[in-house]
């Protein structure tokens, strides 16, 4: 399996990575997000698009997601107060044993 790794640049998150060859669960969120961008990829060349990225992550908060945890709020209240980032995928490379996956702050979504 290809280490992944995707990095964020700009807003709330700057400078932070998810890896796969972490065993946490930003390691997972790699290899699942790697996934869900490799399909996408492969859609846009189906369809014969000129440009296969610009794909989203949204990021909520950890600081608040760890206040939501420790105060136990009700996924309604999640949905209502909990800010999220979105991160456009701007730069992909590839080869035999690694993605590099390169991510801009384009703004808060909520």
């Amino acid at each position: 399996m290809k280490r992944v790794a995707i990095e964020f640049v700009g807003g709330p998150f700057d400078g932070q990575y998810f890896d796969s060859a972490s065993n946490d669960q930003f390691g997972q969120a790699a290899l699942e997000l790697y996934q869900l961008f490799r399909v996408m990829r492969e859609e846009a060349k189906r369809q014969e698009r000129l440009e296969p990225l610009g794909e989203i992550i949204t990021r909520a908060s950890a600081h608040v997601m760890a206040k939501a945890d420790e105060e136990g709020w009700t996924p309604e209240k999640r949905k209502a107060l909990m800010p999220y980032y979105d991160y456009a995928v701007n730069e992909w490379t590839e080869d035999d044993s690694e993605v590099l996956i390169k991510t801009q702050y384009v703004g808060r979504s909520n």
